[in-house]
């Protein structure tokens, strides 16, 4: 039996639109998935968790939420804060 080693570039990258994800199979330099998923999918995937039965988010991950929404946010401010610092139009945020 032959042994098979690839080498695998798996990246996820910022989009307008959601998430960017691409898989290189790097021996071959060939792109092998580049798609996007959007902000949409992703959070109403992320919802979907922590509903439980009955329709309704208990308290215990009503916590996680609140962390998950806590790091978003920091998310966003380093983000504009990144932005501004290297902005061509005097730090402002475009």
């Amino acid at each position: 039996m032959a042994n098979i080693k690839l080498n695998l570039d798996v990246t996820a990258d910022l989009d307008p639109k959601g998430i960017r994800k691409m898989l290189w199979i790097v021996d071959t330099d060939v792109e092998q998935v580049n798609e996007v998923e959007t902000w949409d999918e992703i959070i109403e995937r992320t919802i979907d968790y922590y509903v439980v039965f009955g329709g309704k988010i208990n308290e215990y991950h009503r916590k996680e939420i609140n962390n998950i929404r806590k790091g978003l946010k920091k998310a966003l401010k380093k983000f504009d804060k990144l932005v501004g610092k290297y902005s061509m139009n005097e730090g402002k945020v475009l």
